[in-house]
C-alpha cells in the first residue's frame, strides 16, 4: 500500500501528507509541520514586545467577563490537584536553577516597585501570622535566656511604646474623635494644638506629651477620660505622682479643668499609696489596698 507523499520546499525532503498541515478545502502547505514550527520561532524571538503587548491586552479583555474568571479560576484548581507534583518538581527545578537567579530578582523588583501597596500589605500580614507562631515563641524565649541584658533593654522599651502611643501624635490625627470631643470641652484642644492642663500653655511636637491624672501603678486606667496634655518635661517630674503630692508651684488650673479634677479624685476611691520605683521590700500588701476602678471612669 502506497502513502501520498510531498517534497518540503525549505528542507527538501519526500515526506508522507500527515507531515504536512492542510487548509480546510483539503490543501497542503508547501513546508512540512517541523519547518513551519522553526519559522514561527524565529518570528516570536524577534517580535517579543509585540507578542507581550497583545497577550496582555487580550487578558484585559477576558479579565472582564466574569463568566470567563469563574470557569478559568476552577479550571486551574482542577488542574493544580491532578497535576500536583509535576508543577512543585518544575518550579523547584527553576527556582533552584542558578542560571534564573539574576531572572527571578530583576521580576521581584520589578513587581515591588509597581505594586507597593499590595506588597505592604502582604508584608503586614505575613509578620504578624509569623509573630503568632510557636516557632517565632521558641526562637524569641532561646534569645532571651541567651541574651538576658540586651532582652529585659527590647522589653523595657516595648514597654514604653504601648504605654505612650498618644505621645508620638504631632496634631491630634492619630486620636480617636471621643478624645478631641472631650479636650475640646475643657479648652484644652483648639482643633490644631493642644494645651497643658497645668500651666495653660500651647505645646508643640517635642513639648506634647500626655499624663495620667491618676498613674496607671496608683489604680488609674489607660482610658481618654484619664489622659489629659501636659509638658514632657513636667510629666517627666511628676513621674507617678498625684497633684496633690507633686511639688510645683506655678500650677494654673482653669474651672473647667479644676472642676473636673476634683470630681475625679472623689469618684476615684481606689487610689494606691505612692511607691518608690525600686523598693527593697513591697510598701503594702494587695489585701489593703485592692485594685479597684472608679465608676466614674467606666462610663
Amino acid at each position: 500500500m502506497t502513502h501520498k507523499s510531498k517534497t518540503c520546499i525549505k528542507c527538501k525532503i519526500r515526506k508522507i501528507l500527515s507531515k504536512f498541515y492542510t487548509y480546510k478545502n483539503g490543501r497542503s502547505l508547501n513546508q512540512c509541520k517541523a519547518c513551519n514550527y522553526l519559522k514561527t520561532q524565529e518570528w516570536a524571538n524577534k517580535n517579543k514586545l509585540y507578542i507581550n503587548q497583545k497577550q496582555k491586552a487580550r487578558r484585559k479583555k477576558m479579565a472582564e467577563n466574569p463568566k470567563y474568571v469563574k470557569n478559568m479560576k476552577k479550571y486551574k484548581r482542577e488542574y493544580y490537584l491532578k497535576n500536583k507534583e509535576k508543577i512543585i518538581k518544575r518550579s523547584a527545578s527553576y527556582y533552584h536553577n542558578p542560571e534564573n537567579i539574576e531572572k527571578i530578582k530583576t521580576k521581584a523588583a520589578r513587581y515591588r516597585m509597581t505594586h507597593k501597596e499590595e506588597q505592604a500589605k502582604f508584608n503586614k500580614k505575613r509578620n504578624v501570622l509569623y509573630k503568632r507562631s510557636i516557632k517565632y515563641r521558641e526562637k524569641r524565649n532561646a534569645w532571651a535566656k541567651n541574651n538576658p541584658e540586651k532582652a529585659t533593654l527590647i522589653y523595657a522599651r516595648a514597654r514604653i511604646k504601648r504605654k505612650h502611643k498618644l505621645i508620638q501624635a504631632s496634631s491630634g490625627e492619630v486620636f480617636p474623635e471621643e478624645h478631641k470631643k472631650f479636650l475640646m470641652e475643657l479648652d484644652l484642644f483648639d482643633g490644631k494644638n493642644f494645651i497643658d492642663y497645668v500651666t495653660q500653655k500651647r505645646l508643640t511636637k517635642k513639648t506634647l506629651s500626655f499624663d495620667h491624672v491618676i498613674p496607671i501603678s496608683r489604680g488609674g486606667l489607660n482610658i481618654i477620660q484619664n489622659i489629659l496634655p501636659m509638658n514632657r518635661r513636667l510629666n517627666s517630674s511628676k513621674n507617678n505622682k498625684l497633684l496633690d503630692e507633686w511639688d510645683f508651684p506655678n500650677k494654673n488650673f482653669t474651672e473647667k479643668v479644676s472642676a473636673y479634677l476634683k470630681l475625679l479624685s472623689a469618684e476615684s476611691s481606689s487610689i494606691k499609696p505612692l511607691r518608690l520605683r525600686m523598693p527593697s521590700r513591697p510598701l503594702s500588701s494587695p489585701q489593703s489596698h485592692p485594685a479597684r476602678r472608679p465608676d466614674f471612669l467606666l462610663n
